[in-house]
């Protein structure tokens, strides 16, 4: 068992060998504050700072549209007193200003050439042509006139007249084109078997038509209806005895042309679809009545309309209504 002095003697030991590990350690490596085990650290930003830099530019509103400037359509009307009517004043246009006037729509001219027809008395159409006959008999005191009253060139109109005929026409223009030139020529305009558009009044004047109500129409079912109703318009009469009305089948497959045919008061000219004509059936039934417009070109045919205008003055021709004509 150790005694105190024994154990202050190793704790003396101990102190100096320690202190000998000291002073042998800064005499190979020096004092510890002159070798740093470890370099002093040096903060290094991994990302440099940030900057804001815009990706868009600043936005600049830009109108897209210029601003409006509301400019009147019709320049104000210039009151302008009438000379030598004492307190009456006409509402007169700039010169220029009929050519920026809107045309006016199908309606208004509608209505427009109604009010004009009623006025001269000739909303009955088969009044107007009874009108037209007599008159053809003497001198013509009354005559109708254009809607701006100009007078026109005119012609008798015959005793019978001619018959247009269309069988199952498809193009709507082409149908109010003939029934143009049937108003013009005083002709009754018959439409045969299922038609390609409407002809109600609705649709006639959606469509712009202002002369349908000038022109006789007449539907039927099939062609078979319409050479019944035609042969017995058509057929002499005891009191002014006439020879019955010819068909003339108008055709492009036709080997006559309409030149040698032999048109006459009262005749019909029968005229077919836009897409193929007439039927075979038919021209083969009236093979002898079949007429053709010659042509030069190597076309497939004319335009119905302008078939059936040439057809028709050329048969008013020859019937002698184009022999004496007038202005009215």
């Amino acid at each position: 068992m150790q005694t105190p002095d024994a154990a202050v003697h190793v704790v003396r030991l101990q102190y100096s060998v320690a202190a000998q590990l000291s002073l042998d350690a800064q005499v190979l490596l020096g004092p510890a504050s002159t070798v740093p085990l470890v370099p002093p650290l040096v903060v290094v930003p991994l990302v440099p700072p940030l900057v804001a830099v815009p990706l868009v530019p600043p936005l600049v509103a830009v109108p897209l549209v210029p601003p409006l400037v509301a400019v009147p359509l019709v320049p104000p009307l210039v009151p302008e007193v009438s000379v030598g009517v004492p307190k009456t004043s006409v509402l007169v246009a700039p010169p220029h200003a009929k050519a920026m006037l809107p045309k006016l729509t199908s309606r208004a001219r509608i209505k427009e050439a109604r009010f004009k027809v009623a006025s001269r008395g000739e909303s009955d159409y088969k009044s107007y042509l009874a009108a037209r006959v007599a008159q053809s008999n003497g001198p013509l005191t009354t005559m109708a006139r254009t809607s701006n009253s100009t007078p026109r060139l005119r012609a008798r109109a015959l005793p019978r007249p001619l018959h247009v005929v269309l069988v199952e026409p498809e193009i709507p223009p082409n149908t109010g084109n003939v029934a143009r030139l049937c108003a013009a020529a005083a002709a009754p305009l018959h439409l045969v078997g299922p038609l390609g558009f409407r002809i109600d009044e609705h649709s006639v004047r959606r469509a712009g038509v202002d002369y349908w109500h000038l022109v006789d129409v007449r539907r039927h079912l099939d062609f078979a209806h319409f050479v019944h109703a035609f042969e017995k318009e058509s057929a002499p009469g005891a009191a002014v005895p006439h020879p019955p009305g010819r068909l003339h089948l108008f055709s492009g497959v036709a080997e006559r042309s309409y030149l040698d045919a032999e048109f006459a008061p009262g005749d019909a000219l029968v005229f077919g679809k836009e897409s193929v004509g007439l039927p075979d059936e038919l021209l083969a039934q009236y093979k002898d009545r079949v007429v053709g417009i010659p042509t030069i070109g190597a076309v497939r045919s004319l335009n119905l309309a302008n078939a059936a205008g040439i057809a028709i003055w050329e048969a008013l021709r020859q019937a002698g209504a184009l022999a004496d004509t007038f202005t009215g």
